[in-house]
């Protein structure tokens, strides 16, 4: 897993380090925001570590602009580390965009259990994108046989009689297409040959059918 470690002290960047690749992660660091924003948009990280007052660009700022250019269904947590302890201060983390925070100085083991959360939730997101994407596929695809089913049926329907005063009728389908088919035509006596017929089921195997 790598992991993006913004902090300008370069002492609490080192100690994130040692613990973090203790734990087998790539490290990623920045000294500050711009740095920070830059980094994440160079190097494909799964977790954010950020610290909040950091000269140049703070740690809310840079929240804010990486969370502006996550692409749709990337999930990447942000966990503000900070030595702050007010509730306003932390309800700031979190409105700027942050995911999570822990007061300095942490608990190791709190903190590798905060990541090892967040990265279940970015795994399930990764799981739930990839089957949206799939659910769009088939949708799309679903769609393009409707259109063609539909354009099939019509044009096999439109030299149906169409104009005939002694017959009137309403079909509703229970789904977007139906089995059930109306057919008039006049017979060579000048009467009506009238065809009803009802495919069982619905839907474009009950149109196909019915063709």
């Amino acid at each position: 897993m790598k992991v993006l470690v913004v902090d300008d002290q370069a002492t609490n960047r080192a100690i994130l380090t040692w613990l973090l690749e203790d734990e087998g992660h790539e490290i990623v660091e920045a000294e500050d925001g711009e740095q920070a924003v830059e980094a994440y948009q160079k190097h494909d990280v799964d977790i954010v570590l950020m610290d909040v007052m950091m000269p140049e660009m703070d740690g809310l700022e840079a929240t804010k602009q990486i969370k502006a250019i996550q692409s749709d269904g990337n999930y990447v947590p942000i966990i503000f580390l900070t030595a702050l302890d007010d509730d306003k201060a932390l309800s700031q983390c979190l409105e700027s965009g942050g995911d999570d925070f822990l007061s300095k100085p942490y608990n190791d083991a709190v903190l590798k259990a905060k990541i090892a959360a967040h990265m279940r939730i970015r795994e399930l997101t990764k799981v739930i994108t990839k089957n949206n994407a799939e659910l769009t596929l088939h949708n799309s695809r679903w769609q393009r046989e409707q259109n063609i089913v539909a354009h099939i049926f019509n044009k096999a329907l439109e030299h149906n009689l169409s104009n005939c005063e002694s017959l009137s009728s309403h079909i509703a389908p229970a789904s977007t297409f139906y089995g059930d088919i109306l057919l008039p035509a006049p017979s060579p006596s000048g009467g009506l040959y009238v065809f009803l017929g009802d495919f069982t089921g619905h839907g474009s195997g009950a149109s196909i059918g019915t063709l």
